[in-house]
């Protein structure tokens, strides 16, 4: 019988430097298998709430749950073996392949760092990278390839990692009409949990089975696509906003307000 539990549960989370607030009360829960798309304006927070999920910001106060467990009481190779994460800044490369890029993916299957590449390791390499259609790229220096290359390298990295949660941070930028909407469709068809800040409202809809919209630092709607309106979208983004509702995900149109509208607050306990 599957647990009720939930794969991710942040509680009451708060985060920043001393004397600086920059995530004050955030909290909510996500099932195993959901989509999670986190949006709001530049300097909402959305990043730095990534960070606390994949552990490198320490909460000031509150917690992450990762099936009930907090995640800076597990080992650093427990939590890689659970999480992947996709982020907008690329690594160093030190000289290697895409192919070993992509290989880095299963070192926490592996019993240690330096046991050599095992048959169904170098099978998940192949065929992962051959489903993001960069199999040709295999032997290509990583430094070499194009920002949208890049980006796709690095999923196939997070994917060969067999996680149950897959953290992407503006995982469309670089990448032009076709792999975005190709990206799309391939993360909808994974079945893991997912969590993604994405600045495309449209996208974010359209992939989210929820979304959890920031404003200044603070959680203020955790929604359905269909329940974003017009005023939510003035107050999180200000904006004014047509939206266009039908078959599949909503459509909208964007005007700058005659007159400044004040941000939404959430709950401002820390």
């Amino acid at each position: 019988m599957p647990s009720s539990t939930p794969i991710l549960a942040v509680n009451d989370l708060c985060w920043g430097p001393k004397g600086r607030p920059i995530l004050t009360g955030i909290g909510f829960t996500l099932p195993r298998g959901g989509r999670l798309a986190i949006v709001g304006r530049n300097g909402a927070g959305k990043s730095s709430l990534l960070r606390c999920l994949y552990r490198v910001n320490r909460p000031n106060a509150g917690r992450v749950l990762l099936d009930g467990a907090d995640i800076w009481q597990m080992s650093g190779r427990a939590f890689a073996g659970k999480v992947a994460t996709v982020l907008q800044e690329m690594p160093a490369d030190f000289g290697l392949s895409a192919g070993e890029i992509v290989e880095l993916g299963r070192l926490p299957h592996r019993a240690s760092p330096f046991a050599g590449t095992a048959a169904a390791d170098r099978h998940a390499v192949v065929a992962t990278m051959a489903r993001l259609g960069i199999g040709p790229l295999a032997s290509r220096p990583f430094a070499t390839l194009s920002g949208g290359e890049k980006q796709r390298v690095m999923l196939a990295r997070a994917l060969v990692q067999e996680p149950d949660l897959l953290i992407l941070d503006e995982p469309t930028n670089h990448l032009d009409i076709r792999h975005r909407l190709e990206l799309m469709e391939l993360l909808r068809a994974l079945p893991i949990t997912i969590v993604a800040t994405l600045h495309d409202l449209e996208l974010a809809a359209a992939f989210g089975d929820e979304l959890l919209v920031l404003s200044e630092g603070r959680l203020v709607a955790h929604v359905r696509p269909d329940a974003l309106d017009a005023k939510l979208i003035r107050a999180a983004f200000d904006v004014e906003a047509t939206i266009a509702a039908g078959a599949g995900a909503p459509r909208f149109s964007y005007a700058l307000p005659a007159k400044a509208s004040r941000p939404l607050t959430g709950d401002s306990r820390c």
